[in-house]
């Protein structure tokens, strides 16, 4: 019973934790349209700065969307739905992953005249490495029904390699933390469901080239990710599937040099934030200790779209997909 009862306390203590964590790190502003917010307070009094700051509006929002997904992509442990549990009464047992993955970035092409360069959706790589450590087991509800309410601590880091051909200041890093709560671990007879937050962000990303004449923008990206996930195998071959939410988030700084010469445009500070829903699916070979997984997903467009004419359009909906290896031990 002093087992049960331990288990219980530190089940509820770190979903809680969770709860208040996800609450607290993912407050933002309220919902708006991101590209709009940018523009107005980029251009500020000066008519004349509307196009160059409704552009930098725009690849705001495209970088934060793409960033957010590239960071998140469908199940936080490729190939992994079930928490990993614990081998021993004292022992962790421990996931490490290897993700490369992929996604397009929606924003305005910044090398061309102000208005004229249109749009590019450039397909952008990711790296990342994760870890799951199972620190609670979870009850065992019947012989076959176990891991209610298990919990595993998540971490995760990666690069996204942003092309600077394309205008983009170089590579990125992102980094995460989060927890995974199990309501079923798979079993013989029944899947193993799960949910997900985590929290993540990432360097400073920079957008086009201020001198000798242009308009840049640098975004701290910011996103907050709840996942849903259902998976069973089936002897070596298993599926995986799921929906999430994802909230971006983060500061962007504007910079518009005018043909004059004079600096104009010149803005910091937060962005109304933008949401999105996340379907995804996959599937996984294990071999021993060694698992395999490729995942693909559909994103619907974050924020509003924007005006006629814009050139791009990053609140349109997005596919992503990525294959992963994974060691548990």
């Amino acid at each position: 019973m002093s087992s049960t009862t331990d288990r219980w306390s530190a089940s509820r203590g770190l979903i809680s934790a969770l709860v208040v964590i996800l609450a607290l790190l993912g407050a933002t502003e309220a919902e708006g349209q991101s590209w709009e917010h940018v523009r107005d307070q980029c251009a500020g009094s000066g008519p004349g700065l509307s196009v160059p700051c409704l552009e930098l509006g725009l690849a705001a929002q495209g970088i934060r969307a793409g960033m957010g997904l590239l960071a998140t992509q469908g199940h936080p442990v490729p190939g992994s739905v079930s928490t990993v549990g614990r081998r021993l009464a004292t022992v962790p047992r421990a996931a490490v992953g290897l993700r490369v993955g992929g996604t397009s970035l929606r924003v305005p092409d910044l090398r061309g005249p102000v208005g004229e360069g249109g749009g590019m959706t450039p397909l952008t790589p990711s790296s990342q490495l994760s870890l799951a450590l199972g620190v609670v087991d979870g009850f065992r509800l019947l012989p076959t029904v176990g891991g209610v309410l298990s919990v595993d601590l998540l971490g995760s880091a990666g690069v996204t390699h942003l092309s600077s051909s394309r205008g983009f200041g170089g590579p990125a890093v992102t980094y995460g933390a989060g927890l995974r709560v199990g309501l079923l671990r798979e079993s013989f007879t029944l899947p193993g469901v799960s949910v997900t937050g985590m929290r993540y962000g990432g360097t400073t990303v920079r957008f086009g080239e201020i001198f000798p004449d242009g308009r840049e923008v640098r975004v701290s990206p910011s996103t907050t990710s709840l996942r849903l996930s259902v998976g069973k195998d089936f002897l070596a071959l298993g599926l995986t599937g799921g929906a999430g939410w994802d909230r971006y988030s983060g500061r962007v700084e504007t910079r518009v040099r005018t043909a004059s010469g004079g600096e104009e445009g010149i803005w910091s500070g937060s962005v109304p934030s933008d949401d999105r829903l996340v379907v995804f699916g996959g599937g996984n070979l294990t071999f021993l200790v060694l698992q395999l997984a490729g995942e693909v997903g559909w994103a619907a467009g974050p924020g509003e779209s924007p005006p006629a004419g814009a050139g791009v359009d990053p609140s349109r909906a997005g596919l992503f997909g990525s294959l992963a290896v994974r060691v548990t031990y």
